[in-house]
């Protein structure tokens, strides 16, 4: 009984989730569409203002996914999903948040960065005060020496 429901079932899988159904039929429409544009653009390379042909839709309800035979068959769905997260809009999309996001890290940075250079520059005119206030103590204590010890022993 079990090797004949094998062989009745043999080329079917049956998934009990909506969701999953969802997904894998999803995936399996994109990469159809993927692979129908690869092997079309590899038959007839079109101009850049030819239209882009429709790829074929499924439902949803269906329970039994047909295997293709032939070198499609070899190609995993996940492998779809990785060729449309490697995409050009894909790419450009990350490249355009990785900006937004290095940009406002530039930014903060940048605050950081002038903040500290404020700093040393404060620091700077700090110490040089200090020297020149030191200088200006010395020639007053040399003159007040010059005024009690010098001219008196003259």
């Amino acid at each position: 009984m079990l090797e004949s429901e094998y062989r009745k079932r043999s080329g079917r899988i049956e998934v009990h989730t909506p969701e999953i159904v969802e997904e894998i039929v999803a995936d399996n429409a994109l990469h159809d569409s993927i692979y129908d544009k690869d092997k079309l653009s590899q038959r007839y390379p079109r101009s850049a203002s030819a239209p882009i042909p429709k790829s074929r839709s499924r439902t949803s309800s269906s329970s039994h996914f047909p295997v293709r035979s032939g070198a499609s068959s070899t190609i995993p769905l996940h492998g779809c999903r990785i060729q449309t997260w490697l995409n050009e809009d894909s790419i450009k999309d990350i490249q355009e948040s990785s900006n937004f996001e290095s940009r406002s890290v530039r930014n903060l940075y940048r605050t950081v960065l002038d903040n500290e250079e404020s700093l040393v520059h404060d620091v700077d005119a700090f110490l040089e005060y200090v020297d020149i206030a030191n200088e200006n103590r010395r020639v007053e204590l040399f003159k007040k020496w010059s005024e009690r010890v010098y001219t008196p022993l003259q």
